[in-house]
């Protein structure tokens, strides 16, 4: 089936145990990660892959690994990402199916074993030290901050320099990491970040030109009942938004104008929220020129690609990996 695929490019900022203050780690690298996690989840559910509890975390749900293929310089990574949904517009994944195997996946009538959600492909350049998203059109996210969150925990609990930890009511507890040098190993600090790769000259041009900035804009979607409770506001946001029905879960997109005159230090301040969190901000200026979106800085690469499914929405990683390679600017 032909599809068509978004590329977007990430360079490794960081990747192991850091002392506090420092840039280099001093445990731990990109080719260890891939090897513990290629051992760690080999032969394990699906079900038992979470390195988080998302209760820790705002607005991020649970992330499995489904596959992790190594050839050569690169590792491509699929995960399931969970949501909350069970509506038969979203695809339920047998929990208990292994990973690297064709797992089942049904569109409705889930069961217990059945976790809700979509499935978002890594590829790893570990030569190099980048990460490419490989999103298919017809998905909205990449699911790199789960990839991201994936990643910090695993190091942090489930790598080979973990000596042991103990399970407490709300979290786990490290007691010590194996091969440290430091006196207090728990003086370290588990990272993995990574930097989506920008068209450098684009966000100068938006820092140079901030005096001529009249209007800051920003969507937004938030799920209302979260924010806030009370029939009457419900009753409003429905009427706005034309909804009749009395759910108070629902999500609504909100559009924001903000007609002011910004600092330099006020658009320096936006673009890093985007940088380091994917906030997306719009900027109009005085010459009434279209609106310009942080997300147009960022560089991508969209490609067509024939690729095959291996069952449900989920492709092939094998096929899918090889034809990106071969294919797409962006990693060769």
């Amino acid at each position: 089936m032909k599809l068509k695929f978004n590329i977007e490019s990430y360079n490794i900022e960081d990747c192991g145990f850091y002392k506090r203050g420092e840039s280099s780690a001093k445990l731990y690298n990109l080719k260890s990660l891939i090897e513990d996690l290629s051992s760690t989840y080999q032969n394990i559910e699906l079900q038992n892959t979470c390195t988080f509890n998302a209760a820790s975390y705002k607005n991020q749900n649970q992330v499995f690994l489904y596959e992790i293929i190594n050839k050569d310089r690169f590792s491509f990574i699929t995960t399931w990402n969970k949501v909350d949904s069970d509506s038969n517009q979203v695809i339920g994944i047998k929990g208990s199916g292994k990973v690297g195997s064709s797992i089942e996946t049904i569109k409705s009538n889930f069961g217990d074993d059945f976790i809700p959600g979509y499935a978002t492909y890594f590829l790893i350049d570990k030569l190099n030290e980048k990460v490419f998203s490989i999103r298919p059109q017809f998905t909205l996210a990449n699911g790199i901050r789960g990839f991201q969150t994936y990643a910090q925990n695993f190091i942090c609990y489930f790598s080979r320099h973990v000596e042991s930890i103990v399970v407490t009511s709300k979290k786990l507890k490290i007691v010590g990491y194996k091969e440290s040098r430091e006196s207090e190993p728990l003086s370290l600090i588990s990272k993995f970040s990574l930097k989506l790769i920008y068209n450098q000259p684009e966000i100068e041009t938006i820092l140079k030109n901030y005096s001529h900035i009249n209007k800051i804009i920003k969507n937004e979607k938030i799920n209302l009942h979260s924010k806030f409770d009370g029939p009457r506001f419900i009753e409003f946001i429905n009427f706005i938004s034309g909804n009749n029905n009395n759910n108070k879960s629902f999500e609504n997109n909100l559009h924001l104008e903000l007609s002011v005159r910004p600092s330099e230090e006020d658009i320096a301040s936006l673009v890093d929220r985007y940088k380091n969190y994917g906030e997306n901000f719009g900027f109009k200026f005085d010459d009434n020129t279209k609106t310009i979106w942080l997300d147009n800085t960022k560089i991508s690469e969209g490609i067509d690609l024939d690729v095959d499914f291996t069952t449900g929405n989920i492709f092939d990683g094998n096929d899918l990996m090889q034809k990106v390679i071969s294919q797409s600017r962006s990693i060769n």
